[in-house]
């Protein structure tokens, strides 16, 4: 499975777009898989950007973004079910 596919997953929002195209600078050079999407409907945030990530890589992904000060406004577990996705907020 991908991660464009996946039902699992990590969820970053930011304040704005141009955090979020930083953020996954950042990550795609430190090798974690991500993908810029639209912010979900049921999140809401500033920016119309989200960050997917796996959730295997939310720990090291999180302190490579907050060490380069890009940390995200929202982080979510998101697990879609059929047509509808669940959002999480991680503490």
């Amino acid at each position: 499975m991908n991660l464009v596919s996946t039902k699992l997953y990590t969820l970053f929002t930011f304040d704005a777009s141009e955090p979020v195209i930083s953020a996954e600078a950042v990550l795609k050079a430190n090798e974690i898989p991500c993908v810029v999407m639209p912010l979900p409907t049921e999140i809401a945030a500033s920016c119309g950007l989200s960050l997917k990530i796996w959730q295997k890589d939310y720990k090291i992904a999180i302190n490579l973004l907050k060490a380069k000060n890009l940390a995200p406004t929202g982080r979510y577990w998101a697990d879609k079910q059929g047509k509808t996705t669940h959002f999480q907020p991680i503490d």
